[in-house]
């Protein structure tokens, strides 16, 4: 009786907000008033908090486990590359030869950990899809910095384009993964390596500075992130190099290398008008880009269990289907 009591009074709730917000799930809503609940937000937006966070990352690093009860088979590969090494799972479907590859580059602004949200994600990718799914345990900041990951990221692609044509690999990440592929795949072509078939990206971070005038006004809207604490972290990231280098904020990069990209973006997020912003700038550049716009959803969306990630999932695997 306590849970049906609950629920009605969500949806009663649900049904008193505006109508624009309303345009999504009611799932989708109840999603955002659990990241409310949760204040992840208050890591971003308090300074002191911020610090601290930062500081117990940098000597309690969380562990890279795959889930048993993952969709699908999965195995690890030991990838090396100078002084560093990185362990990569691979998702296939049960007893499938895939003929395409996806790497994929989990979110968590370069300090968290995959989460088991990723990983329900990615189980439903490999099998609704038919690819290789490889998904790296990167070196997280503020121990590491961008170039150990460039470096490694760099050595996997490389034994991907053993197994597969280049056309046949999808990059795809999310949040600052997301920004991490599309800024990688504008570094393959100043590297002289092909191209990756396509570019998928949920909600990515397009820019580590976060100038655009337009962000504050997405502050409040957004249950998760704030522009304080993302600065913070990426400069962690960074390690000294300019945050405006488009090898960490692809916005700021030629965009010649980029073609068939798809991003993912809602209209409550913070990163929203960067990946606007992002998505006109490969128009003009005669890139062939889609932008798929979640109407009142939030931040990296397709992996919350709400009717619009199935619809975005199933749309990912006719991506990488193509």
């Amino acid at each position: 009786m306590k849970r049906l009591t609950t629920i009605a009074a969500l949806s009663l709730a649900f049904l008193s907000i505006s109508p624009a917000v309303r345009a999504r799930s009611f799932m989708a809503w109840a999603a955002e008033m659990v990241l409310r609940v949760e204040g992840g937000k208050k890591t971003f937006s308090d300074p002191g908090r911020c610090e601290k966070f930062l500081q117990n990352s940098m000597t309690a690093e969380k562990p890279f486990t795959v889930p048993k009860n993952l969709q699908g088979s999965t195995g690890l590969i030991e990838i090396s590359s100078g002084d560093y090494s990185m362990r990569t799972a691979v998702i296939s479907e049960e007893g499938a030869t895939p003929r395409k590859a996806v790497l994929y580059v989990h979110g968590g602004a370069y300090v968290n950990q995959i989460t088991s949200r990723h990983w329900k994600m990615l189980g439903k990718i490999a099998a609704g899809s038919g690819a290789c799914v490889y998904v790296p345990d990167y070196p997280l900041s503020p121990a590491h910095t961008w170039e150990e990951t460039y470096a490694l990221v760099e050595a996997l692609y490389g034994r991907l384009m053993e197994e597969y044509r280049p056309q046949d690999i999808v990059l795809m990440g999310d949040s600052a993964g997301g920004g991490f592929v599309l800024a990688f795949a504008e570094y393959l072509g100043s590297a002289g390596l092909p191209a990756p078939g396509k570019i998928v990206a949920f909600s990515p971070w397009m820019d580590l500075s976060m100038g655009n005038p337009e962000i504050p006004d997405y502050e409040a809207s957004d249950p998760m992130l704030s522009a304080y604490g993302l600065v913070a972290m990426g400069k962690c990231w960074a390690g000294g190099q300019d945050l405006k280098d488009y090898r960490l904020s692809p916005i700021y990069g030629t965009l010649e290398s980029l073609d068939n990209v798809y991003l993912f973006v809602g209209t409550r997020e913070i990163f929203y008008p960067d990946v606007v912003r992002f998505h006109g700038l490969l128009e003009e550049a005669g890139k062939d880009a889609t932008l798929y716009i979640g109407d009142g959803l939030n931040h990296v969306y397709p992996v919350y269990p709400i009717p619009e990630a199935r619809k975005a999932i199933e749309e990912v695997c006719r991506i990488i289907k193509i």
